[in-house]
């Protein structure tokens, strides 16, 4: 008679199969392993998969739709059109979904909406913790500092050096770009740009016509440690902000949702950026090419970026920086001056005091290519909950330069180094993504892209393209005028101008990026 194949439960098959006829045969065995196991499941947790590569965000499309009821605002919405049969969605800047009350397609008539970089990550929604910093409002005026806030007598001293205290009524000392004034225990950090007689060679640009195609202004803010789904949480009014340029042609926003690491810290990435490895500062080609160079990017002269830069000991400043606004830790005064809390210098954040300076620098040097670097440091927060009120200000700023006219020749970028990396959420394996995917975005004036009409369809296609910190620094040294695009790639170093087409397919190695970070999401 025929054999039938069973195993040990009778049915067909084996229900059970091998390891049930194992535990039959060797039951003392069988469960040594499984208690082994049990404990390597405990004390080893398990390590999650690569995530398979993101599909690029091509269906989102944002449109301008006319409000209802007459205002001047403007509403994003983004369409699904991977089928016919797809159904329209809204997706807000806070990245919630929400049915869409349909309409045509209206990108047609305008320039490419923004790319919108997708979450990736189950966290949409972040704390807010309140303003840390005690108000002591101070404003200079003329070379005298002023306040309506005080009660006894105003006394202020240099940022930079020991040096005893003066009444408010003494004159500032020229040459000078940081003060503290002190209100009894209450103190607050002035700072103040004086325009500079020697300098840059003058290259007057016409008021409302940056068409002269001279050389283009630069404004970099680097927002430290801030990852690209951290600035959609958390800079709503900012990025509601870069759409309205946007759809208002005030500006083109690009958006570089590829944006990776190249190391783990500021060190790495920011040294990338501002001196690529080891060769020479960024701000010194901007010098060498005439700008005014203003740098606003370290909260104190012993903070890894300024000993990237070699900016050296405050308050001297290397020759090739017009402006350097950095707050030095030995002014302290345990008696009259409270140490600075981890965020607040004096009664504002030092990302508020860089803003103000780099307002300053924008206003005093209209007539003069000035290239004017920024720095905040809010996301270096455990629990990054204090960003918002940096989006407050830095919208407001961008806002009104743009409603001013001070940015028709400027391109803009809007950066971070690294994502979060602090707290229990960074441990998670979704921290570690938003660590290595920090948020980059270019805006670039209509005037400047007429000027430069190879520069547009080169940005387009670089948002499709993992870009890094070295490929900025490349950028500025284009933008210095130190190179063009027949130059990119053809060196042994990383880095390639975001306004040059990037290769479609370039490899870690060949970017700079070590091999622990060549992961998605970027």
């Amino acid at each position: 008679p025929t054999r039938t194949l069973r195993g040990r439960s009778g049915c067909v098959g084996g229900a059970e199969g091998p390891m049930a006829s194992f535990a039959a045969h060797r039951p003392g065995l069988a469960a040594i392993i499984g208690l082994l196991v049990a404990l390597a499941l405990i004390v080893f947790p398990a390590i999650p998969s690569p995530e398979p590569p993101l599909a690029r965000p091509e269906a989102l499309r944002l449109h301008h739709v006319p409000p209802s009821n007459g205002s001047s605002s403007s509403t994003a919405i983004a369409t699904a059109e991977q089928s016919d049969a797809a159904p329209e969605v809204d997706t807000t800047p806070h990245g919630k979904p929400v049915q869409s009350t349909g309409g045509s397609d209206s990108t047609s008539a305008g320039p490419r909406p923004v790319n919108i970089c997708p979450f990736y990550t189950s966290r949409p929604e972040w704390p807010v913790m309140p303003y840390p910093c005690p108000t002591f409002p101070v404003r200079v005026e003329g070379q005298q500092l002023a306040t309506e806030d005080c009660d006894s007598e105003v006394r202020w001293r240099a940022c930079g050096y020991p040096s005893e205290e003066q009444p408010k009524d003494v004159p500032l000392p020229d040459g000078e770009e940081c003060f503290i004034a002190r209100c009894g225990k209450r103190f607050a950090v002035v700072p103040r740009v004086v325009r500079r007689t020697e300098g840059a060679e003058s290259t007057p640009l016409h008021p409302g016509e940056a068409s002269s195609c001279g050389q283009p202004n630069l404004l970099s803010f680097m927002l430290d440690s801030v990852s690209w789904n951290h600035f959609r949480r958390t800079m709503h009014q900012t990025w509601d902000l870069l759409q309205e340029l946007h759809n208002d042609s005030r500006a083109r926003a690009y958006t570089f949702c590829h944006y990776s690491v190249v190391g783990v810290s500021s060190w790495e990435n920011q040294g990338a950026a501002y001196r690529h490895k080891t060769r020479t500062p960024t701000f010194e080609h901007f010098r060498s090419a005439g700008y005014v160079v203003s740098t606003s990017i370290a909260a104190n002269e012993w903070q890894e970026q300024a000993q990237v830069v070699e900016l050296g000991p405050y308050p001297d400043r290397p020759a090739w920086l017009d402006h350097n606004f950095v707050i030095s830790r030995r002014y302290q005064d345990p008696i009259n001056y409270p140490p600075m809390s981890a965020h607040c210098r004096g009664d504002r954040f030092y990302d508020e005091l860089s803003i103000q300076h780099m307002d300053q620098t924008l206003r005093l040097y209209q007539d003069v290519p000035v290239a004017v670097f920024g720095y905040g440091e809010a996301g270096h927060h455990e629990e990054q909950a204090f960003l918002p009120h940096i989006d407050k200000v830095l919208a407001q700023a961008l806002r009104q330069w743009y409603s001013e006219g001070l940015m028709q020749n400027t391109i803009s970028l809007l950066w971070s180094d690294h994502g979060h990396m602090y707290s229990t959420w960074y441990k998670t394996s979704e921290g570690k993504l938003e660590h290595r995917n920090p948020f980059l975005i270019l805006l670039v004036p209509p005037a400047l892209l007429r000027c430069h009409p190879d520069w547009a369809p080169a940005l387009e296609q670089n948002q499709d393209r993992r870009v890094t910190a070295f490929d900025i620094y490349a950028t500025f040294q284009h933008l210095a005028g130190n190179t063009s695009c027949k130059d990119q790639g053809t060196g042994s170093q990383y880095g390639h101008s975001l306004l040059c087409p990037l290769p479609a397919s370039r490899t870690c190695a060949e970017m700079g990026i070590p091999v622990q970070f060549c992961r998605n999401p970027v």
